[in-house]
């Protein structure tokens, strides 16, 4: 067998196996977690924020029509879901709700060695801008 045909045979073996280089073989299922799905689904806005010392994400979620309890309108509120955790290949993970808000923006800055974002929000005329800082244990809004 020449060199040619060990590759070919080789290439064949892995790809049938369903696994390539290490990794395992791509599947799709569908999620049956109908709070996770109505969650996921109702994330209207995404960023990320890394410092030295932590991780951060935060989800923008829509809490539905009505939920910001204006007079005479059916506008929607938002809460921030934050997940934060240290910067590490096992790092422990800690979700937290901030809110909530009316039309929320979340700002980040380009600094590492800031660990808080901007969360802006109200009404066009009256925008207000607050303060959200993070560590890998907790998460403060001022």
């Amino acid at each position: 067998m020449n060199l040619t045909s060990v590759v070919a045979t080789l290439a064949f073996s892995l790809f049938a196996s369903g696994t390539v280089l290490g990794q395992q073989r791509v599947q799709v299922k569908a999620e049956k977690n109908s709070s996770l799905i109505s969650t996921l689904s109702n994330v209207t806005a995404f960023t990320n924020k890394q410092t030295k010392a932590a991780r951060a994400s935060f989800f923008v979620v829509n809490q539905g029509s009505g939920s910001a309890k204006l007079p005479e309108s059916d506008e929607a509120a938002s809460r921030v879901l934050v997940v934060v955790s240290e910067d590490g290949e096992h790092a422990v993970s800690s979700l937290y709700s901030v809110g909530p808000f009316y039309n929320p923006v979340v700002v980040t800055t380009s600094q590492t060695s800031e660990n808080y974002v901007f969360i802006k929000h109200g009404p066009a005329n009256g925008r207000k801008t607050n303060k959200v800082v993070f560590t890998a244990e907790k998460v403060i809004y001022q």
